[in-house]
């Protein structure tokens, strides 16, 4: 058995990385709450910080390296309007797009 499996499967390890995700996540809005005093002094330090924190409490939430096959961007499907809008700007010699750029180009 590897150790992530390992891991997965006993209720301590979720346990501990549920309190290290909440304990961080508090000692960060704590930390933003105390940068309130440096607002009337220096408002530039004031936004560099609480910008770094906030992208701090952001990383936690999102994981760029998380391919699960989870789909979490669906377009929606093309409706028939809209397929008959683009037909019919093609007939005066206009793209389907709001550029207006001629049929011809493409």
């Amino acid at each position: 058995m590897d150790l992530v499996a390992l891991l997965k499967s006993h209720f301590l390890c979720h346990l501990i990385f549920c309190y290290v995700f909440i304990a961080s996540g508090l000692i960060i809005n704590t930390i933003q709450l105390f940068t309130l005093l440096l607002w009337p002094v220096n408002k530039q330090l004031f936004r560099k910080i609480n910008c770094r924190l906030s992208y701090c409490v952001s990383s936690h939430l999102h994981d760029p390296d998380n391919h699960d096959g989870v789909i979490t961007h669906l377009e929606p499907d093309i409706l028939e309007c809209e397929v008959k809008w683009a037909l019919g700007s093609i007939a005066v010699n206009k793209a389907s797009g709001g550029d207006g750029i001629p049929v011809e180009l493409f």
